[in-house]
């Protein structure tokens, strides 16, 4: 008889083959065979999945590689064959993959007393300089308009969005348009570095503006009506035109800011700059923004002088004096080595022009001058003295 010790103390009497009956040895077998097949089927097919480990999740950057600014993009490589580790997937840094449009966000500010309107016009012009050699740019650039409108005329500012702003090493003109206010404008940025702009443009009402016209004498420009033409920026002004009072002054409701060009008589008179309001510059001492424009009148002589053999003289003193009136009006010149010259801005009256030269005889010569047509060229002869 066998006898197995399982602790201090403690023992377990085990069947001794000699003693089994063949029916009880059987069943043993039995039961030992099964066994071995269950355990057989268990790791058929596969490995010990203890012996094998699950492969560690991918580790995201230390927070100082990510930066301050934005989250660095990253996606997944596919695992390549022979890749060190071939057991994880690579991360790629597409940091460098950054887009090529910009996005500008407005705040329109409204002026007190605005009037109501019911929309108003973004512009975008990429700031390229229009005198540029073409042979540095070889492209129009970028512009674009986008229509909105205002839901609420009371609100201000009014904020806009615009997106997708193409990239430019120029920079772009922004600016907001209602028709009859004045919008200002802003340069803006927008590249790699600056895809982002706050921008801030303001809408005033147009202001009242006092013109005054005097000619060279300072008399007031009286009866004349005077078109006012716009020139240079802002774009999208119409005409303005009123008519000198008897005292050579033109009122006008409402002026928008910009230059622009006098016209009467189907010419050019001259040229004035209206400032926004806010800025009042008073050269009238009206108490309102206003300009007093010397404008030059009259008509231009042409004064041709010769010899005895119809050649022109040069250097002969010309001197032009009027002779209706007690004011006194005087040009002086020398004629060019064609032997000529033109007066300009000659008033209409009677005029008396002295002509004199080294070695010739002095001569005077009387002319009209007309207030509708510029006269015919004066020709003067002078005899040479002996």
């Amino acid at each position: 008889m066998l006898v197995a010790r399982s602790g201090p103390g403690s023992a377990r009497r085990v069947a001794d083959p000699r003693t089994v009956k063949p029916k009880d040895l059987l069943l043993l077998l039995a039961l030992l065979a099964a066994g071995a097949a269950t355990t057989t089927l268990l790791f058929v097919g596969g490995e010990d999945p203890v012996a094998e480990e699950p492969p560690p999740a991918p580790v995201d950057p230390p927070p100082e590689a990510i930066g301050s600014v934005e989250p660095r993009a990253t996606q997944l490589e596919p695992v390549q064959v022979g890749d060190p580790r071939p057991d994880q997937a690579r991360r790629i840094d597409t940091a460098a993959a950054t887009p090529s449009a910009g996005r500008f966000e407005i705040s329109i500010v409204l002026a007190a007393g605005m009037p109501a309107f019911g929309g108003y016009t973004i512009h975008l012009e990429e700031a390229i300089n229009p005198n540029a050699a073409k042979e540095l740019v070889k492209r129009e650039p970028v512009r674009r308009t986008e229509g909105r409108k205002n839901d609420d005329p009371g609100r201000s500012p009014i904020y806009a969005s615009v997106g997708e702003v193409p990239f430019s090493e120029y920079g772009y003109r922004v600016w907001v348009f209602v028709p009859g206010l004045n919008g200002s404008d802003a340069f803006v940025r927008c590249d790699a570095s600056n895809p982002y702009a706050d921008v801030t443009l303001q809408l005033t009402p147009p202001a009242p503006f006092h013109l005054r016209l005097i000619d060279q004498y300072r008399n007031p420009i009286v009866g004349k009506t005077i078109v006012l033409r716009p020139v240079g920026w802002p774009p999208g002004r119409g005409l303005a035109e009123k008519t000198t009072d008897s005292f050579g002054v033109a009122i006008y409701d409402g002026l928008l800011a910009g230059g622009w060009e006098l016209w009467f008589d189907d010419a050019v008179r001259g040229e004035l700059v209206v400032e926004s309001p806010g800025i009042v510059r008073d050269d009238a001492n009206l108490g309102v923004a206003s300009r007093v424009l010397t404008v030059p009148l009259g008509r231009s002589l042409r004064v041709e002088t010769f010899d005895a053999a119809n050649f022109g003289l040069q250097d002969v003193d010309l001197v032009l004096s009027a002779i209706d009136t007690t004011e006194r009006r005087r040009f002086e010149a020398k004629s060019d080595a064609t032997g000529s010259w033109t007066f300009h801005n000659v008033t209409p009256g009677r005029w008396q022009l002295h002509a004199s030269g080294r070695g010739h005889q002095t001569r005077d010569v009387a002319v009209t001058i007309e207030p509708d047509k510029d006269p015919a060229p004066l020709q003067v002869w002078l005899v040479r003295l002996r």
